[in-house]
């Protein structure tokens, strides 16, 4: 091999109305457009991630034995379409021969509307991927572990228990926003500020305090939106906090007050939060999953 091409990671996926010339004529076909831009791109591992990883190189190479295999192996599915695995290693959820694996999808979270967040169904399936170019997600890491497992052993693939999380939250603004106009703005600024910090905060991907990931099984309080909402421009002071969980009956949603202001999502549970209207069941003082701002005098 002399050359080869290399795209721009995640900006190298084409734009919307990017594609409008045909290679070559076909029957029938005046012209072509498309109105979704490309997914897929990866960015390439950073120095210091390479490095964290030649010791795994060395020791295991392309085997996984140790749970710690299992999870890197198949974090490196080629395209990173795996942001998380988790290998369950507790006696009371394991079978003997068989490997248990919970895997969090990978997404693009450069382009996200952080305003809406992420719905677990859309963007966290392991069935997300089923077009003509390629095949389900699952299908494509038990093929990827086929080769990479020691011989009897079977691998079990399923999703971890997303939980939503809804926060009603009161907040002063700074005296600074005295007259109506400026209030006003001020008002609908720190309304969006603070739904896309909460949405990325409680997020699989990029959230929980180290911006990895909420981890798995790691319950929510309220001063974890307390500290979220003082970091806030123009917040002087956080009022009362209504915390609302969100899990999935029946194939849909219910919302429901938390319990002593406490959010645990079990020892499969990962935190995430989306804004909805239509829920299975809501309390009805609270007809959506969106984050809710109000403002106090």
């Amino acid at each position: 091999m002399t050359s080869y091409r290399f795209g721009g990671g995640k900006q190298g996926n084409v734009q919307p109305e990017k594609l409008t010339v045909l290679r070559s004529a076909l029957s029938y076909i005046q012209r072509v457009i498309n109105y979704e831009r490309a997914t897929g791109g990866a960015d390439a591992d950073s120095l210091e991630e390479a490095v964290m990883q030649v010791p795994e190189w060395l020791r295991t190479r392309e085997c996984a034995v140790t749970p710690e295999d299992f999870e890197r192996v198949v974090k490196r599915l080629p395209g990173k379409k795996v942001a998380r695995a988790h290998c369950l290693t507790n006696l009371k959820y394991t079978t003997p021969g068989v490997v248990r694996l919970l895997v969090v999808p990978q997404a693009n979270t450069e382009q996200m509307d952080w305003t809406q967040g992420m719905h677990p169904e859309t963007y966290f399936s392991l069935a997300e991927v089923e077009t003509n170019r390629h095949r389900d997600l699952r299908q494509q890491i038990n093929d990827y572990l086929s080769d990479r497992r020691p011989l009897g052993i079977q691998v079990q693939l399923q999703e971890p228990e997303y939980v939503g999380v809804s926060v009603r939250v009161q907040v002063l603004l700074d005296q600074q926003y005295n007259n109506l106009r400026d209030r006003a703005v001020a008002e609908q600024q720190a309304t969006m500020q603070l739904q896309t910090a909460l949405h990325q905060f409680f997020n699989p991907l990029i959230g929980g305090t180290e911006g990895t990931g909420w981890r798995l099984g790691r319950p929510v309080y309220v001063s974890d939106v307390v500290s979220l909402c003082q970091k806030g421009h123009g917040i002087r002071h956080v009022g009362a906090i209504q915390l609302y969980e969100l899990r999935q009956q029946d194939g849909g949603w219910v919302m429901f007050e938390a319990i002593d202001s406490l959010i645990e999502p079990g020892a499969f549970g990962v935190i995430c939060s989306w804004a909805e209207g239509q829920l299975d069941f809501a309390p009805p003082d609270k007809q959506t999953s969106q984050h809710e701002i109000q403002f106090i005098d």
